[in-house]
């Protein structure tokens, strides 16, 4: 693939995938009698979702062509930003402490002394 990045890859096969989605779940609902109008409307919010998120896509890639670097290391972070808010642990990286440290453990553990 012409320097095309694998989150870039994911997000065309995502596409891809939203497309197929559309056919087959048009086809069935054709099939299950449902109204015209509801299935026209199914398909304009899949097809306006899929459109946003092509469009959402493009501005990336612009600025993956502009500065690859950067905006690899940019992603990085929001990625790790998105999945480390979801974690409760904490993760500390200085010379000489300890790696991990079960905090919210020590913390439940340890009762709270009054403020002063």
């Amino acid at each position: 693939m012409n320097n095309i990045d694998k989150s870039e890859q994911f997000n065309l096969d995502n596409i891809r995938k939203q497309v197929s989605e559309i056919r087959t779940r048009g086809a069935e609902e054709a099939r299950s009698e449902r109204p015209a109008g509801e299935i026209n409307a199914y398909a304009l919010q899949i097809t306006a979702r899929a459109q946003g998120d092509a469009a959402a896509f493009d501005k990336v890639y612009e600025q993956y062509r502009l500065a690859p670097d950067v905006t690899k290391r940019r992603m990085y972070y929001e990625t790790m930003e998105q999945v480390l808010s979801k974690v409760d642990k904490t993760i500390i990286e200085a010379p000489g402490v300890t790696p991990y440290l079960p905090l919210p453990q020590i913390q439940k553990s340890q009762p709270r002394e009054p403020a002063r």
